[in-house]
């Protein structure tokens, strides 16, 4: 992962297509969830600085991949072709 939030995100994505239900948050609430932190003083851990990004990213590249997270998980829950699990390779019995 670019930074450790996109693997959380990652993470909730891969819960959301499991269970079935829309998890993870909006790139409109990332933003809200930045600023607020910025906000609050916190500083991004790359600049050092005081400013709406993480990690030395923007707020943008962060909501696309809270974008792409959310398409990804949307796609694999509705049962696309590309993830049938057909087409998974099992394991091999031991």
């Amino acid at each position: 992962a670019g930074t450790s939030n996109w693997g959380a995100y990652g993470v909730v994505a891969a819960l959301a297509r499991l269970s079935g239900r829309d998890l993870l948050h909006t790139p409109e609430a990332e933003a809200r969830l930045i600023e607020a932190c910025v906000d609050a003083g916190a500083c991004d851990g790359v600049t050092r600085r005081s400013e709406p990004t993480v990690d030395g990213l923007s707020i943008e590249v962060h909501g696309a991949i809270v974008t792409l997270l959310r398409q990804i998980a949307r796609e694999a829950s509705r049962g696309s072709t590309s993830n049938k699990r057909s087409r998974m390779p099992r394991a091999a019995p031991r």
